[in-house]
């Protein structure tokens, strides 16, 4: 991708990825320039050439001004370069994919019933998510920003998801219960029914669906498709491979119910509706819409499948960036999946906020 530019920055002012990334290259501009120029003397050196300034007989209040100016230049410019070493120290907003480094290696190991996948050496990308991150590897528990959702707020106790996404559920679940209508006159009852899933979760429903043992509809996939390639066609209808789920972002949430039934009743139609209309003002987007309504491809349509848009769009990002680069793998059926079109027809399978596009995710 070509420099950006402050023009096209400025179209742009709430992206924060747009932002980040002309940071990046103004950073690069700044450390050349700075190999170029003489030191600069630090404050204690500054202060005694002024000192000796003073003492040689200068105007003092001449010399008062000018001293000030000085002063505040040369701390100015010490508290630029500390805070762009340290950007550049603790991490790498966007990683280039030739810095991004193939698997060395990749195995299924087990160790009784955890597996072990072995990552390749990725680099940090913005924000702070890493490819565990992304892949639910990392243990929420061990993350400052996750949360345990409280017990009245969920349907079973020890779910977590990020605290941004928790802080703006509490205002959609109170703007919910205020509703009235004819047809919900008491308002909605908003619980989050899932949240963070992490790789194992996820591994245990996909590997149950491949080999039988759980039935999808009352049907076993392994014998109406003994064919590996069309029973994974079948599983992607409604579920992501372990290390692809969006659930492992912490971003999204399962909201009413997830038996599509549930919402060809009149009061589960009624409150879709209402979240549809009112959920993205307070910061949440459904995720899988009908294929054809704002997205071409990816899992059917989940009504409810809600994403948080502000932390979503960034782990869609890292995800997008990050999956590309490895071949799936630690769970039944893996070999037959290709990075390139999971993330093409999957990670990016989704419907975005309005009048938002999804080239302008595709960073890489």
């Amino acid at each position: 991708m070509s420099d950006l530019s402050e023009q096209q920055l400025s179209k742009n002012p709430q992206d924060d990825l747009l932002q980040e990334r002309l940071l990046q290259e103004r950073i690069t501009k700044w450390q050349a320039q700075e190999r170029q120029k003489p030191p600069v003397p630090n404050s204690k050196a500054l202060n005694r050439k002024l000192t000796n300034q003073a003492k040689s007989g200068s105007n003092p209040q001449e010399l008062n001004q000018i001293t000030k100016k000085q002063m505040e230049m040369f701390l100015k410019q010490d508290r630029i370069r500390t805070e762009l070493r340290e950007k550049l120290q603790n991490k790498t907003p966007f990683p280039k994919l030739s810095k991004l480094s193939k698997p060395k290696e990749q195995r299924n190991e087990k160790a009784g019933s955890t597996t072990k996948i072995v990552l390749p050496e990725l680099s940090m990308f913005s924000g702070g998510i890493t490819l565990a991150n992304v892949m639910g590897l990392t243990p929420p528990d061990q993350r400052k920003d996750f949360i345990v959702i409280p017990r009245e707020f969920a349907n079973k106790p020890g779910m977590y998801v990020l605290e941004e996404v928790y802080q703006d559920f509490l205002k959609l679940k109170e703007a919910a219960a205020n509703v009235r209508t004819a047809e919900l006159p008491h308002g909605i009852r908003l619980e989050i029914l899932s949240g963070y899933r992490s790789f194992e979760r996820q591994k245990a429903i996909w590997d149950g669906k491949f080999s039988g043992t759980i039935l999808v509809q009352g049907v076993n996939l392994k014998e109406a498709f003994p064919d590996p390639r069309e029973r994974i066609e079948e599983i992607l209808k409604f579920s992501a491979p372990p290390g692809l789920s969006r659930h492992h972002y912490g971003t999204d949430i399962d909201l009413l119910s997830t038996d599509p039934e549930y919402f060809l009743t009149e009061k589960g139609a009624a409150e879709y509706q209402w979240l549809k209309e009112n959920a993205p003002a307070l910061g949440f987007n459904q995720t899988y819409t009908e294929i054809g309504d704002g997205r071409e491809t990816g899992h059917s349509k989940e009504d409810w499948h809600w994403t948080h848009k502000k932390t979503g769009d960034l782990y869609t990002v890292a995800a997008s960036t990050f999956l590309r680069q490895i071949q799936p793998t630690g769970f039944l059926g893996a070999e037959y999946l290709s990075p390139a079109q999971m993330v093409d027809n999957f990670v990016l399978g989704i419907k975005f906020p309005s009048g938002e596009k999804k080239e302008k995710l595709q960073i890489f």
